[in-house]
This record gives C-alpha cells, sequence and structure tokens, in this order.
C-alpha cells in the first residue's frame, strides 16, 4: 500500500508514513497516485567551525614573535637583522594567514576592525593553502636533516612545522568542499 500524502511505500500495518510522517489513512490506495512534488527548502548547515586549530595557530604566531624579538636582540649586524626579521616574517605568516581563513568573522587588530568578505576571504585560503604546503614541506626536510645529522632535539620543533600545516590544509580543504557544495544556494523563504 502507498501513502496518499506522498506515494511512499507504506510499512505493513505502519500507522505513520515514513516519507512524511502524516498518519496513515485506512483507504490508502494499492499503487503509488501521482504526487504533486513538494520543493521542500534545502537546509544549510553552519560552515565548520575550527576554533582549537585557530588557537594553536594563534599561539604558534605568539611564539614565533617571542622568539623573532628575541633574535633580533641578539643580531650582531644590520645584515642579520634584515634576514631575521625577513625569516620571521615569512614564517609567520603561515599561522596568523592560516588562522584568518579558517575563520568567518572580521579581524580585531589593536582595536581597528577589519572586515574580510567572502571573495577576499576564498582568496586568502588560497594563499593560506599554498604556504601551508610550503611549510610543511620546510618541515619535512629540516626533519630528514634532523635525522640525518643525528640531531633528535631540533626535530621537534621541525615536526611542528609538519603536524600544525597538516591539519591546517585538511581543514582548508574541508571549508573549500563546503563552499563548493552550497556555493550560490539561497533557501528558499517560508511561505505564510
Amino acid at each position: 500500500m502507498f501513502c496518499v500524502h506522498c506515494g511512499v511505500e507504506l510499512a505493513p500495518n505502519g500507522r505513520f508514513c515514513q516519507g512524511c510522517g502524516k498518519p496513515a489513512e485506512p483507504k490508502a490506495s494499492p499503487e503509488p497516485q501521482a504526487v504533486e512534488s513538494v520543493r521542500r527548502p534545502r537546509i544549510i548547515p553552519p560552515p565548520p567551525s575550527f576554533g582549537g586549530l585557530r588557537k594553536v595557530n594563534w599561539g604558534i604566531a605568539m611564539l614565533l614573535a617571542g622568539g623573532l624579538a628575541l633574535m633580533l636582540i641578539k643580531a650582531p649586524s644590520a645584515t642579520g637583522v634584515a634576514f631575521i626579521a625577513l625569516l620571521g616574517a615569512v614564517f609567520m605568516a603561515f599561522p596568523v594567514i592560516s588562522a584568518t581563513a579558517l575563520g568567518g568573522e572580521d579581524l580585531s587588530v589593536l582595536g581597528m576592525y577589519i572586515t574580510i568578505d567572502n571573495a577576499r576571504r576564498r582568496q586568502l585560503r588560497r594563499v593560506a593553502l599554498v604556504l601551508n604546503w610550503i611549510i610543511c614541506g620546510f618541515g619535512v626536510v629540516g626533519m630528514v636533516a634532523c635525522i640525518a645529522t643525528g640531531q633528535i632535539g631540533p626535530m621537534a620543533s621541525m615536526l611542528l612545522y609538519v603536524l600544525v600545516p597538516v591539519m591546517n590544509i585538511r581543514a582548508l580543504r574541508e571549508l573549500a568542499r563546503f563552499e563548493q557544495d552550497y556555493a550560490g544556494y539561497e533557501p528558499e523563504p517560508e511561505s505564510a
């Protein structure tokens, strides 16, 4: 037997339709009837949240900033200061850009609010993806160098440059899939 409301086949002795949830009418038809298709609004889930990973990225940025400040104090020459500043900026860019790209809200920097629209956030995610691949490659090369030279201690910091970028890459890809799945879809307004 089939439901007279939606045309779904009813379970034997079922009191309610499994398709629409309405009570099964005692005079349910033996054949499915032409049922007008009902367009139900698509439910859009909230985008994935990566609050913990964003905190890890901001924490790494703070650690790198502290280490950079200490190295700049100890730099023996202007060339050393320039090299350390450039290297520090590159390495600090990956957690800062990743944390920003993984968030959905505006930024607040020193009390100033910076609004990032969706197009810019997508560009930021692409940049973050490339930076994370580069840093991950650097981390792998560093780990191989540590193993080759027998320096086990520095390998822990190199591991940081592999694990966190891999987590960022996975999160950025998940966000890209989410955007692709729900791109351009606006749920229909509910009729009164």
